[in-house]
C-alpha cells in the first residue's frame, strides 16, 4: 500500500463511523417514531451534514496525498474529525425516554455541530495555507478560500445567534447551496 491508500483508508474509516452513527441515531427515531415530536431543521441539518460528509469522501479520492508531511495529516485528521463530531451530535441518540423532542435537541446541541463545522471549514483553509498555495498563487487562494471562510462565517453566526427563526431560514438555504454544488461536481470513478 501507498500513502494514499493508507490515508484513504482511514478517511474511509473516519467517514463510515460519522455516517454509521447517523443513521443509529435515525435508526432510533424512526423506531420510536410516534414518541418523536419531529421537527423539520434539526433533520435538514443532519442531511446537510451527511451531505458535507459524503462529499468530502468523495473530494478526497480526486485529491493527490503523495508527500505528504505529518503535520498536513493531521489538519486532514482534523477535518474529519470536526465531521465525525457534527455527525455525531446532530441527531439525539437512542434512549430510553418517553418522548423526544428533535427541536429541544437541536437547540441544547446546535453551537456544538455549528462550531464543529466551522473548525472543518477552518481546517481546510489551514491545508491550503500550509500546502503552500496561499503564498503561490494569493488570488486563486482567496477564490478557493472565500466560500470556506464564509460558511465558517454563517456557522459561527448559528453559534452566536440563537434565534430558531434565523437557523430555520439559514440552514436551509446552506443545505440548498450544498446541494447545488455538489451536483455540479463532475466525479470520477476511482476505479
Amino acid at each position: 500500500m501507498d500513502a494514499k491508500e493508507y490515508l484513504l483508508s482511514l478517511l474511509a474509516i473516519l467517514t463510515g463511523l460519522a455516517i454509521s452513527d447517523m443513521v443509529v441515531s435515525l435508526h432510533g427515531l424512526l423506531r420510536r417514531f410516534r414518541q418523536v415530536r419531529w421537527d423539520w431543521l434539526p433533520v435538514a441539518a443532519a442531511i446537510l451534514i451527511f451531505a458535507v460528509i459524503v462529499s468530502s469522501w468523495w473530494v478526497s479520492w480526486n485529491s493527490s496525498w503523495e508527500g505528504m508531511s505529518p503535520l498536513e495529516f493531521m489538519i486532514v485528521l482534523g477535518q474529519l474529525i470536526g465531521l465525525y463530531l457534527a455527525a455525531k451530535a446532530v441527531l439525539p441518540d437512542d434512549k430510553d425516554e418517553d418522548r423526544l423532542d428533535l427541536l429541544e435537541h437541536y437547540q441544547r446541541s446546535n453551537r456544538y455541530v455549528w462550531t464543529a463545522m466551522s473548525a472543518v471549514c477552518f481546517f481546510m483553509i489551514a491545508q491550503a495555507v500550509y500546502s503552500g498555495s496561499a503564498f503561490s498563487d494569493p488570488v486563486r487562494f482567496l477564490v478557493w478560500s472565500s466560500p470556506f471562510l464564509v460558511y465558517a462565517g454563517i456557522s459561527l453566526m448559528l453559534v452566536w445567534v440563537q434565534r430558531m427563526t434565523l437557523h430555520r431560514i439559514v440552514v436551509p438555504v446552506m443545505l440548498l447551496i450544498n446541494l447545488i454544488e455538489a451536483s455540479g461536481q463532475h466525479i470520477q470513478s476511482p476505479l
